[in-house]
């Protein structure tokens, strides 16, 4: 065989060595983004079934739309909560004040 040949049948050698290392390392990947799919996959089932038992839904829109729902009525009731101790702040003043 000549020097050209065998220097192309190493290239080649090289160049399908690369190939399959390239495979290797691409195949351990697959392979570690499937089982962390499967992983999330889980998590969501857990999390889809908690929020229909504990909220009795468990669409995204929904849940958002409740969030913002309890989020607004906690305002209120700080809101509400804060006027009245400031009333009654006031009245203390007043009653210190009288006597």
């Amino acid at each position: 065989m000549s020097d050209a040949a065998m220097s192309v049948s190493d290239r080649q050698a090289k160049t399908l060595k690369d190939l399959t290392d390239t495979y290797r390392v691409l195949n351990e990947k697959k392979v570690t983004v499937e089982a962390e799919l499967r992983g999330a996959r889980k998590t969501l089932e857990t999390l889809t079934a908690e929020s229909k038992k504990k909220f009795g839904m468990d669409n995204p829109e929904d849940l958002r739309a409740e969030f913002a729902r309890r989020t607004k009525a906690n305002d209120e009731m700080l809101t509400s909560y804060q006027a009245q101790l400031t009333e009654i702040q006031t009245q203390l003043e007043n009653l210190s004040a009288a006597e």
